[in-house]
């Protein structure tokens, strides 16, 4: 029985001794692979450094003698002209590059999109956007719309870059969009479509998703977008107290308000952030009209709504006078002390 135990862990010991040296060789020649590979990309940029400056810079038509024929060729390329963007900004540059990879890098880059590691897929997406690859933009759209599920962050750069070659389909694709992503990455969406390309986005606005509505209401707002005006008016009778609030502080940064009555039931609101921007907003109002209001907002029980409220007061043509005013006649502390802190800031 002894005997017979000891054979069976010599037997392990012996198994385990071969698992390990198996993985001893895979790993050394992964690492010997991976070492050849940086040889050869190294090889091949070292070679072709003054080729590539001649096709790039002097534009001399030399592709035959540059253009990749393996695995690291490729590799070495890509590397190439992602250096060449980074430090190089020219249009005629960008055009060679793009030229260059419609080319000889489309059957490279589409056989990567393929790849079942999301990864892979997303360096791909994100050359395609580096290189201007128009001849893969309908490759891509094909991706959007198939039934395969692709990661957020990929839809993202697919959408990209459908932007750069149908900006008209993003307003198909954002309203009938399954992605679970913020506001942060819809930005960056927006930032890419002109004004035109966004107006579909307002006619359809309640379907949007709600982090959507969300950066487009501060995107207006970035942009001082003073043609959305009557929009993020409409907004600020809104159910969801965020949209108001955002949508007052858009309205704020644009400096062009007419319409007094239109903001004062705002003066009673629940929400000290919306009453904040309301005193931001009484700064585009000539003072004879907001006086009033706006001492009202200096008794604010709020810090900010009160600061906002005579900082507002001290910017306008008499505004120091009305502070002084104030001080002299109310009897809230509170209000007191805001206008005399913001009477000495002023001096």
């Amino acid at each position: 029985m002894i005997k017979q135990l000891v054979i069976l862990l010599a037997i392990g010991i012996a198994v385990l001794c071969l698992l390990l040296f198996i993985l001893t060789c895979y790993v050394v020649s992964q690492r010997w692979r991976s070492k050849r590979q940086c040889l050869l990309i190294s090889n091949y940029i070292t070679k072709h450094a003054d080729d590539w400056f001649d096709y790039l810079i002097n534009e001399k038509e030399n592709q035959a003698i540059i253009k990749p024929t393996n695995k690291q060729d490729f590799a070495a390329v890509e590397e190439i002209l992602i250096k060449y963007i980074k430090n190089v900004s020219s249009e005629e540059l960008t055009s060679r590059i793009t030229m260059f990879a419609n080319l000889y890098l489309v059957d490279y880059y589409q056989k990567k999109l393929r790849h079942l590691r999301s990864s892979v897929r997303l360096n791909t997406l994100y050359r395609i956007i580096d290189f201007r690859m128009d001849r893969l933009y309908e490759y891509v759209a094909q991706m959007i719309d198939s039934k395969k599920k692709y990661t957020n962050q990929e839809y993202i750069y697919m959408y990209k870059i459908a932007i750069m070659h149908q900006p008209e389909r993003i307003h198909r694709l954002l309203l009938h969009s399954t992605m679970n992503i913020g506001e942060y990455e819809y930005r960056q969406l927006l930032l890419l479509l002109s004004k035109k390309d966004r107006e579909p986005l307002f006619a359809s606005f309640d379907r949007l998703p709600v982090a959507l509505r969300y950066a487009l209401i501060n995107a207006i707002g970035e942009e001082s977008d003073r043609d959305q005006i009557t929009f993020l008016e409409r907004l600020i009778d809104s159910d969801d107290s965020e949209m108001r609030i955002r949508s007052l502080k858009a309205i704020s940064t644009m400096g062009t308000v007419s319409d007094l009555e239109r903001y004062m039931p705002i003066m009673d609101s629940n929400f000290w952030e919306e009453r904040l921007m309301l005193a931001k907003i009484f700064n585009y109002f000539p003072v004879e009209q907001v006086s009033g209001p706006l001492q009202k907002l200096l008794t604010d029980k709020e810090w900010w709504v009160r600061y906002q409220a005579a900082k507002s007061l001290g910017n306008s043509a008499n505004g120091k006078e009305i502070l002084h005013q104030f001080i002299q006649t109310t009897d809230d502390p509170y209000g007191k002390e805001m206008a005399n802190n913001v009477l000495q800031e002023s001096y």
